[in-house]
């Protein structure tokens, strides 16, 4: 998981993103560039220490519900669902970058290994009601992307992207620049990004 915030001075919005792993986690469109240097504060975790830092908190958490081992976080997979009224889902861990709300985050997906009714991918995270989500998931057979904004309990799919290379590990990156979110998808190892969709954020 890397991380990369931009500094601000202080706020009272805070920002949480929920980091949700169905296997381990990597698109292409028009292309789209990427500032690395507007991000002035990184973080990248090996998980080498054995235990979290306080950056990572858990809105809930199922019984042995992760474990650190080798320098890897484990979680543990439960069935659950966040949108509209469901609210069920039980294992849900979070990255809370204090000191700023201005942030980018980027994972690598395998989408081979995400099932129909799974969902692995990046969440920007308020409360059950109040989030967005970019995940892959499969339809009809298909490996696509999903970007869906849940507000005030009401869930709207703002993108479908079907375009998704089927194999190989692909980066998924989402930034979050004060009201808007921004989604970009390349393969792992190019140096493209594409932009594949966009949310306000309340």
């Amino acid at each position: 998981v890397h991380i990369t915030m931009k500094r601000t001075f202080k706020t009272l919005l805070a920002l949480t993103a929920v980091l949700t792993f169905a296997s381990t986690l990597p698109l292409v469109s028009g292309a789209a560039e990427v500032k690395g240097d507007r991000w002035l504060l990184g973080l990248e975790d090996d998980f080498q220490d054995g235990q979290l830092k306080d950056i990572y908190k858990w809105v809930k958490q199922a019984d042995d519900g992760h474990k650190l081992t080798d320098g890897n976080l484990l979680l543990k997979i439960k069935e659950g669902d966040l949108e509209g009224d469901a609210n069920s889902a039980s294992n849900l861990f979070l990255f809370h970058p204090a000191d700023a709300f201005q942030a980018a985050y980027v994972i690598d997906v395998d989408p081979s290994a995400v099932k129909e009714t799974e969902e692995a991918g990046l969440v920007l995270f308020g409360d059950e009601d109040n989030y967005v989500k970019a995940v892959f998931t499969e339809r009809d057979g298909k490996t696509v992307l999903v970007l869906t904004r849940e507000f005030r309990g009401k869930p709207k799919e703002e993108t479908v992207f079907t375009d998704v290379p089927q194999e190989g590990i692909l980066q998924l990156r989402m930034e979050r620049d004060i009201f808007r979110l921004y989604l970009f998808l390349r393969a792992a190892g190019t140096k493209a990004w594409s932009e594949v969709g966009q949310a306000r954020v309340a």
